[in-house]
C-alpha cells in the first residue's frame, strides 16, 4: 500500500485550528506553522483572513474548537 500524501498545507482542519488558537491564545504565526505545518508565517496570515469574511467564525465546528481551546 502506497504511502499517503501529507495534509496540505492549507488543509481544512489545520486553518481550523490555527484561527482557532489565533482567536485564544498568544501565539505567533511563526509558532503556528512550525507545528501545524502551514508553510511559513506568511501563509498562517493569509488562511486566517481568509477563513474569517468566508463566515468560518460562525460554523459550529469552529466555535467547538474554540470551547475546547478555552477550557
Amino acid at each position: 500500500m502506497p504511502p499517503s500524501a501529507p495534509p496540505r498545507k492549507s488543509a481544512a482542519a489545520k486553518v481550523l485550528l490555527a484561527v482557532a488558537m489565533k482567536a485564544g491564545t498568544d501565539v505567533s504565526n511563526g509558532w503556528l506553522c512550525a507545528r501545524l505545518g502551514l508553510g511559513t508565517p506568511a501563509s498562517v496570515s493569509q488562511f486566517v483572513r481568509r477563513f474569517r469574511p468566508a463566515g468560518g467564525t460562525d460554523r459550529a465546528r469552529f466555535r467547538a474548537a474554540l470551547s475546547r481551546l478555552k477550557t
